[in-house]
C-alpha cells in the first residue's frame, strides 16, 4: 500500500510507481511482463484468467498494489499487507499518529509480518514537519531500524533513522569516479555555489537547504513553534556564511 495525506500527493507518487512497472513490462525483452488483472488509477494487480472446469479462475503472481489517502487514519484500517508507504511524510500533519494506527497492518499483536516506509522532507515548515523529526530522533520507540551514521553538522556519530546526504549520489558523470561512485568533495563546491547564489535572501537559502540537504539538521531548520524569530536568525547565519 502507498499512502499520502494528500490526494494529489498520492496521485503523483503511485503515478512513479506505475511508470517504473510500465517501463520493466516494455523494456525487458519479456524478462519482467505480468499481464494485469487490475489495472486502475490507484489499484494495480498482476496476473491472469484461466477456465478451469467450465469457471474463470484468478492466475499468476497476483502482485497487488493500492493507493490509499491516510489522512484519515480509518481509511487505511483492515487491510494486511507486505509492504506499506508514507511518502511525503515530512509534509503530513499528524504523522506519527497515521504510523502508529497503521502499524496494526503490518504486525500480528506486535510482531512484524510487514515493512513499514516513511519518508521525504518536502521542505516544509512547522506541525507538519514534526512527526517526521520526532521519528527521525527516535527510531526505536517507532520501531525503526536505527542507522548509524556522521552524516551531522558536527561530524559526530549517532543514531537515527536512515538519511542519505543529497552531496552523496550525483547523476552528472562529472562527479563520478570510473566505477560510477559519486566524488562527494567535488559535487558538494558544486551544490555550495548554487546554495550561494540565494545568500542574499536568507529565508529562501534555508529552504533550499531543507530541501537539498546535506544533514538532517538542515531538514529540520524549518520545524517547530519556539518564540525566536527565524527571520532574523536566518539573516544573521548567512552574514556570518
Amino acid at each position: 500500500m502507498i499512502t499520502c495525506f494528500k490526494d494529489d500527493f498520492l496521485k503523483t507518487t503511485f503515478s512513479k510507481f506505475d511508470n517504473a512497472i510500465t517501463f520493466l513490462n516494455t523494456s525487458t525483452q519479456g524478462g519482467m511482463f505480468k499481464p494485469r488483472l487490475t489495472d486502475k488509477e490507484l489499484h494495480k494487480k498482476s496476473g491472469f484468467q484461466r477456465k478451469v472446469n467450465g469457471q474463470y479462475e484468478d492466475q499468476g503472481f497476483l502482485s497487488e498494489v493500492i493507493g490509499k489517502n491516510g489522512s484519515k487514519p480509518s481509511n487505511i484500517r483492515g487491510e494486511r499487507v507486505d509492504l506499506l508507504i508514507f511518502d511525503e511524510a515530512g509534509s503530513w500533519p499528524g504523522l506519527t499518529t497515521a504510523i502508529i494506527q497503521g502499524q496494526e497492518l503490518c504486525e500480528v499483536q506486535g510482531v512484524p509480518r510487514g515493512i513499514m516506509l516513511y519518508g521525504g522532507t518536502g521542505g516544509d515548515m512547522g506541525a507538519p514537519l514534526a512527526g517526521l523529526k520526532k521519528i527521525y530522533y527516535n527510531p526505536k520507540a517507532f520501531k525503526v531500524l536505527p542507522y548509524r551514521h556522521n552524516y551531522t553538522q558536527t561530524g559526530e556519530y549517532e543514531l537515527t533513522g536512515f538519511f542519505i546526504p543529497y552531496f552523496a549520489q550525483a547523476l552528472d558523470p562529472k562527479y563520478m569516479d570510473n566505477r560510477g561512485v559519486c566524488d562527494t568533495e567535488e559535487f558538494k563546491k558544486f551544490l555550495q555555489e548554487e546554495r550561494n547564489h540565494l545568500l542574499a535572501v536568507p529565508e529562501e537559502y534555508y529552504k533550499k537547504c531543507a530541501e537539498r540537504c546535506w544533514y538532517a539538521e538542515e531538514a529540520f531548520n524549518l520545524e517547530g513553534d519556539n518564540k525566536f524569530n527565524k527571520t532574523l536568525i536566518s539573516d544573521q547565519l548567512a552574514e556570518i556564511r
